[in-house]
């Protein structure tokens, strides 16, 4: 059986020195800040190209801290509309709703299944204040035509990051093309934690300095509370397991696209839609995803030939339960990515040889079998 993720072969890769770095932060005593939170800040700094880096408990938190730190700098209000892609993880959304505001789901593009940058002017509104461009699957999100829309409108644009870090646009990394960023490190990342984990990025440092003590309870210094605040911050074991694969974002980057790479030249079969493909570094392929209209059918012949699959995201956010009747717009394409995606295994568990293994039994795939 060809997993579709093995998380312990994954980590295998960076022994002995995960132990060590964890056993380190063990004996020094100092499990929420110390040198390995601020090699962290230091290390997600050169990745993002941002100016501060603040940690977080977790991604969640990260997109959410940016829009209440928005809030308390008076950019956004409670109520004003944040235009985001209907073809995102559920906790795009639920960031925007925790921070009081609302979200305007634009449909996506089905091309590069990110958001389409044509349609987000029509939903641009007088209480229209920032967009959340979400590099879904790994694949930058970012368009001349979004600057030419937040110049137009003083619009904020926040980067959703959780997928695509050490992705880069010409020399821009991802967290850097914004005004802001949030990144995740939940253990299936391309960096993963061995637990939850983010960031928040951006060379804003007004920002950064409200972020950070909205993360520890809304203090700026031990028992003085400027805000209401909470506690989400990224624990020192946490930090160190994440430092040593910053350290070698590049080859984890690199090891992906190659994976991919081999996909796009051997995958050959009309009833399965391969991705658009990059490998300037634009797309760092947290998923590979293709799309085919038999996907029940093209899943189970996979199962029988030992191969696992996924599926990011089966039913699209805006027709979750928690969003019943709030969005009416068309988001036919969105729909229909959601209907018919199918995540192949990508992760660095696989060697070439399994690449091509599960290649072949994609080109044996036949709808009308």
């Amino acid at each position: 059986m060809i997993k579709f993720l093995d998380l312990k072969k994954v980590n295998d890769l960076y022994e002995p020195r995960l132990s060590r770095a964890i056993n380190r932060v063990v004996e020094s005593g100092r499990y929420i800040v110390g040198e390995s939170l601020d090699r962290f800040e230091s290390l997600m700094r050169e990745v993002s190209g941002a100016d501060c880096v603040v940690p977080t408990g977790n991604g969640l938190d990260a997109l959410t801290l940016i829009l209440e730190g928005y809030k308390i700098l008076g950019k956004l209000k409670e109520g004003d509309e944040i235009i985001l892609p209907a073809n995102t993880y559920i906790a795009t959304f639920l960031a925007v709703w925790r921070a009081g505001l609302k979200p305007v789901a634009v449909d996506a593009d089905r091309l590069t299944m990110n958001i389409d940058f044509e349609k987000i002017e029509s939903s641009i509104t007088d209480r229209t204040r920032a967009v959340i461009v979400v590099h879904l699957y790994g694949k930058i999100a970012f368009t001349n035509r979004l600057n030419e829309l937040k110049n137009k409108y003083g619009l904020l644009v926040i980067e959703d990051c959780a997928q695509s870090i050490g992705a880069k646009l010409n020399s821009f990394s991802c967290g850097s093309l914004g005004d802001a960023s949030a990144f995740s490190f939940y253990p299936t990342k391309n960096v993963g934690a061995l637990g939850d984990g983010g960031a928040v990025a951006t060379s804003d440092a007004e920002l950064a300095d409200v972020i950070r003590a909205l993360t520890n309870y809304g203090s700026d210094r031990r028992y003085h509370n400027i805000y209401k605040g909470v506690n989400s911050r990224l624990d020192a074991i946490q930090a160190a397991v994440v430092n040593i694969k910053l350290e070698l974002i590049n080859q984890i980057s690199s090891r992906r696209i190659e994976r991919a790479t081999l996909y796009n030249r051997l995958i050959n079969n009309d009833a399965v839609v391969k991705p658009e493909f990059q490998d300037d570094g634009s797309n760092v392929y947290h998923q590979y995803v293709v799309r085919t209209k038999h996907r029940d059918l093209f899943r189970a012949f996979l199962l029988e030939q030992g191969i696992e699959t996924d599926c990011h995201y089966g039913v699209v956010a805006i027709d979750q339960p928690c969003c019943s009747g709030e969005f009416t717009g068309d988001y036919e394409v969105a729909r229909d990515i959601a209907a018919t995606c199918v995540s192949l295994p990508v992760g660095d568990h696989l060697d070439h040889s399994q690449i091509c293994q599960i290649a072949e039994a994609v080109n044996l795939f036949k709808a009308n079998r």
